[in-house]
């Protein structure tokens, strides 16, 4: 049962939540401190090769050409030998009724990019964390990971995949078109940054103190946060025309480097 201390503990950390995701949203200082720190953590040239591309699920179903990026990236590192195997994650999501994320993927990995079946795995997760959670089973001890997203994604995934594998393998981020700028007044960078904020991944997580039941009451009131700030932002998306680019037209614009022959 809830005290008088506990509720004002609890809604002073929802306030400072929730003046964090303010600050976000509407100070592009702040967006750009927490970008450059960002950006400094997706060096893809820490090491030239890797064992396992874990690679962070998105719906065919509402994102085909942000999935099958994705896949290619994958695919990519495959065949270019720097890693041994990939590893498929995500079942579905909060946007979606999708069942089958990984798999999915694994099977445009294999008709179109020509990837070895047996050295592909799935798991699903219904976030990212999930979704970590479940790659890790499937991780040996030891081994060094590139974790596969597009750069926006990896603001969150990156964070929240590092945390839970620390202390069995390395991760290291590798962004779908290579290493590239985080424009911090972009409203999908935004958007990121705020779920980030809001789901305690650039920041501190949600006081162990809290028992399970005020837990979930602080991750709802931050979720009707982010929610909101996310449709405002995602009506900025529209007006401002930002759409994904078509699979083929940033194929082409690739360099050499990372195209498979």
């Amino acid at each position: 049962m809830r005290t008088e201390l506990d509720n004002i503990e609890i809604n002073n950390f929802i306030d400072s939540k929730r003046k964090r995701m303010e600050e976000i949203c509407f100070d592009p200082k702040v967006r750009q401190r927490i970008t450059d720190y960002l950006f400094k953590l997706c060096d893809i040239n820490a090491i030239d090769k890797g064992d396992v591309a874990v690679v962070l699920g998105t719906s065919l179903k509402l994102y085909p050409d942000k999935f099958k990026k994705r896949v290619y990236w994958a695919a990519m590192l495959w065949h270019k030998k720097k890693v041994n195997r990939i590893l498929f994650t995500g079942k579905g999501d909060h946007e979606t009724d999708d069942a089958s994320q990984a798999m999915d993927a694994r099977d445009m990995a294999f008709t179109e990019f020509k990837v070895d079946v047996n050295l592909m795995s799935t798991v699903g997760g219904d976030n990212t964390q999930e979704n970590a959670l479940e790659a890790k089973q499937l991780i040996k001890f030891g081994e060094n990971v590139f974790l596969v997203s597009d750069i926006r994604h990896l603001i969150r995934g990156l964070t929240v995949t590092r945390s839970v594998l620390e202390q069995s393998a390395r991760v290291f981020p590798h962004p779908v078109g290579g290493r590239g700028e985080l424009d911090p007044n972009d409203p999908r960078t935004v958007i990121e940054l705020i779920k980030a904020e809001g789901y305690n991944h650039t920041s501190y997580r949600v006081s162990s103190s809290f028992s399970d039941e005020q837990q979930k009451y602080i991750k709802d009131e931050v979720y009707k946060t982010i929610r909101y700030y996310e449709v405002l932002l995602r009506e900025q998306i529209i007006r401002d025309g930002k759409t994904e680019e078509p699979f083929e037209e940033w194929f082409n614009n690739l360099p050499q480097d990372y195209k498979i022959n």
